[in-house]
């Protein structure tokens, strides 16, 4: 007997009743209903990676918001490690050893003076007024001192009464002054630029 002889033999003895058939085919409905859920879970998944997404975004917007809309506060003043405040330009002077003497005119009115001797070394000095600060620095010596390494796109050698002093700015006005005078190093940085007499008439005061 060969091979599909075989096997129609034993489909002719094989007997499917109506209960049997009935159970086959809610099996198969079964499994046809229930066969896509995959998909959507699939689906569901992509829905809510969609919304968190798009709560990330809503809560950068609204972070975002409040930044722009609230207030400015000015950052407060930071003492630079290794100094000590002192309340006037005479005991500044005492501690650091040489004359430090006061800017008598800048190009606004201060509200706040702070004096301050920076590692025993620089005497500094911070005028706060009308949104604006100005910081002059004295030291022994022809260096430098103002710590301000920018780059500025117009220097100009100026001189008043006498006294050499290099100006730096941009299209806006001078916002450093630097110059050497008795022996001792100073500059003069402003937040706000100012025009070159100004710079210059707040260099020249500081006697």
């Amino acid at each position: 007997m060969t091979l599909s002889e075989k096997y129609g033999h034993i489909m002719d003895r094989i007997k499917v009743t109506d209960e049997m058939h009935s159970r086959i085919m809610h099996g198969v409905r079964t499994a046809a209903v229930e066969k896509p859920k995959p998909l959507l879970f699939a689906k569901a998944r992509r829905y809510i990676a969609a919304a968190a997404c798009l709560a990330v975004i809503i809560a950068g917007a609204l972070t975002l918001y409040g930044i722009i809309n609230k207030e400015w506060e000015q950052p407060p003043l930071l003492t630079a490690p290794g100094s000590d405040e002192y309340s006037s330009a005479f005991e500044l002077s005492s501690a650091l050893g040489f004359e430090v003497r006061d800017a008598e005119k800048l190009p606004f009115v201060p509200d706040e003076v702070i004096y301050t001797a920076i590692i025993n070394e620089i005497a500094e000095i911070t005028y706060i007024g009308s949104g604006q600060t100005a910081v002059l620095r004295i030291s022994q010596g022809s260096e430098d001192n103002s710590g301000d390494y920018n780059e500025y796109p117009q220097v100009k050698q100026a001189e008043i009464n006498s006294l050499k002093i290099t100006l730096k700015g941009g299209p806006d006005g001078f916002s450093l002054a630097v110059w050497e005078e008795g022996g001792l190093s100073y500059s003069l940085g402003l937040s706000v630029p100012a025009d070159e007499q100004e710079l210059l008439a707040a260099a020249e005061s500081v006697k």
